[in-house]
């Protein structure tokens, strides 16, 4: 079986990136790994750490001419795939053991397995400090994916700057059957506390525009199931409503946090979504599923829950939206 990790890079600090290549030099199946290194036109360059390494093991180093974010560079990695898997690594993360492949991939030797999954550490600020990170569809951590599975559904990331990965994921588990994902419990990754990255610096732009990319993310994967015409899978039904009360945790945030402006922009994109997940607005509220996706939200979204007295109701949000976006009420 052969792997390939791929590794988008930004200004990666230097010893970030040591560590990020030396947990994959240490795997027990080195021998069958071709790290695929995208450079998304970097401002500082680790040419003698890649040097180094590619002495090591293979590599392969792709600079990209223009900046284009994460899910571009991530897309170019998978047109350089070739090996039997697909894993992703931040370029400031590591993998946690030298079995770490091993675990992710053994289920693989199934044919009818498409992707996999097992935990991760999340470092906190203290150095010594984890929170693990269980089953989720909203990081790449702990994930492999099938190469023949992702080229034959043509999977791609969105492009957007942020949340990229959660558009991603979503799609992969509308495109297969849930028997064909395999999780497993051991926490194979650590994603590192780096004040500096894009998720976590005050600088980036994500404190602001990551909360737009995330409604973006859902709205790219809607109109993904759309156009695959796979918008009446159980899986995609489920996730789409699940999704819409994501969103409505989210405005319900937003109108504690941000300004007028803010808070209409949101609302705008979530009517986008909406638009086009609701053809009737009195008969989906009404559906049985609806008030129960919604009790179960209270628990999946509890830590903004648990922050916000809701200032709207979750029927007035949307009544509203579908005002603004002439979505049919009844």
């Amino acid at each position: 079986m052969k792997y390939d990790v791929i590794i988008p890079v930004y200004n990666t600090n230097k010893n970030d990136l040591v560590s990020c290549l030396s947990s994959i030099l240490m795997q027990s199946v080195i021998e069958d790994v071709t790290t695929i290194i995208i450079d998304d036109c970097s401002k500082e360059k680790n040419d003698d750490v890649i040097t180094k390494f590619s002495n090591l093991m293979n590599i392969k180093y792709i600079e990209l001419n223009e900046n284009g974010g994460v899910g571009n560079a991530r897309n170019v990695g998978l047109d350089n795939c070739d090996g039997d898997i697909i894993m992703f690594c931040d370029s400031d993360d590591c993998f946690l053991s030298p079995f770490a492949f091993e675990i992710m991939c053994k289920p693989f030797k199934e044919e009818n397995v498409n992707i996999t999954m097992c935990s991760f550490l999340e470092q906190l600020d203290c150095v010594n400090t984890f929170n693990k990170k269980q089953y989720n569809l909203t990081w790449l951590h702990g994930k492999a994916f099938r190469t023949s599975f992702i080229k034959s559904n043509n999977i791609k990331f969105p492009t957007f700057r942020y949340n990229e990965d959660v558009g991603f994921n979503l799609l992969c588990w509308s495109c297969t059957e849930l028997d064909n994902i395999i999780y497993n419990d051991d926490s194979v990754h650590i994603w590192r506390s780096n004040p500096n990255s894009i998720t976590r610096s005050q600088d980036s732009g994500y404190k602001n525009d990551g909360l737009f990319n995330f409604v973006e993310a859902y709205n790219w994967y809607l109109a993904q199931c759309k156009e695959r015409n796979i918008l009446n899978i159980k899986f995609v039904k489920d996730q789409v409503l699940t999704n819409l009360m994501m969103l409505y945790w989210y405005a319900v945030e937003c109108r504690n946090l941000y300004d007028e402006n803010y808070v209409a922009k949101f609302d705008s994109l979530c009517g986008d979504y909406c638009k086009m997940a609701i053809d009737n607005l009195t008969e989906y509220v009404n559906d049985e599923n609806f008030d129960i996706t919604y009790m179960n939200s209270l628990q999946k979204c509890k830590n903004v829950v648990n922050r916000n007295v809701p200032s709207i109701t979750i029927y007035d949000w949307l009544f509203k939206l579908a005002k603004e976006k002439d979505i049919r009420l009844s």
